[in-house]
């Protein structure tokens, strides 16, 4: 009996070895019989299309209360993702990401997407993605939070892009005594939803790759420079 689950299971492993399922990816999307798996490799540009968030923090002192506003999210978004996709058939794919965004001047975050193709020829398609935002750079904000999308590709290269996403700021009370007079001073937040319409462009294939690294390579530097600066005094 040993002896035979093992034959089965090399057996196995020989059959999936040789199937067309972990045949090597391609960097050009195509549908089935042409190709059965792909990368995904994008990097596009989004224009936020709903009103920036603007935080209201409140002051007190004694019975007086006002407050300011400042803006935490922006209006252009850098993004980058990249996965992998299978061909289930000639008219569908299903695959997944790792999205990764930029809201320039403002916030960095990252999480995963669930994305499903539509073949409508050779060339072209439409994805409808949905996933979580997993972390941020920025300690405002709630996490996980939904991220999801829709595209439409023109080719293996180029896509017209609509992405959505919902930010949940976090609340903090802070409320002390002076000392000498008795006087009571204070400071909060209220939560806040920001929900994000971003219409943009992106690129993928072989040219989102040259995007990705060089965003990449930007980044290092960055990192590097920033390292070698030391410690301020």
């Amino acid at each position: 009996m040993k002896k035979s689950r093992t034959a089965l299971v090399l057996f196995a492993l020989l059959f999936f070895a040789n199937s067309n399922l972990f045949a090597q990816p391609s960097l050009t999307a195509r549908p089935l019989p042409h190709c059965r798996s792909f990368f995904i490799t994008e990097f596009g540009y989004g224009y936020k299309a709903t009103s920036p968030l603007k935080q209201r923090t409140f002051n007190t002192i004694g019975d007086s209360i006002w407050y300011y506003e400042y803006r935490m999210t922006g209006r252009h978004l850098l993004s980058s993702e990249l996965g992998l996709m299978y061909n289930l058939n000639a008219d569908y794919g299903l695959g997944f990401t790792h999205f990764f965004g930029w809201d320039v001047g403002h916030h960095l975050h990252g999480g995963v997407k669930l994305r499903v193709r539509k073949w409508l020829s050779e060339k072209a398609s439409i994805d409808v993605s949905g996933g979580v935002l997993l972390w941020g750079a920025e300690s405002e904000f709630e996490y996980p939070s939904f991220i999801g999308g829709a595209s439409l590709n023109f080719s293996d290269w180029e896509s017209l892009n609509l992405t959505v996403t919902t930010l949940q700021t976090k609340s903090f009370d802070y409320t002390y005594f002076s000392n000498y007079e008795g006087v009571r001073y204070g400071s909060f937040t209220l939560p806040q939803r920001d929900i994000g319409v971003y219409l943009g462009y992106k690129l993928s294939s072989k040219p989102g790759l040259a995007f990705n690294a060089a965003a990449l390579t930007a980044f290092a530097a960055v990192v590097v420079a920033f390292l070698a600066a030391g410690p301020y005094d």
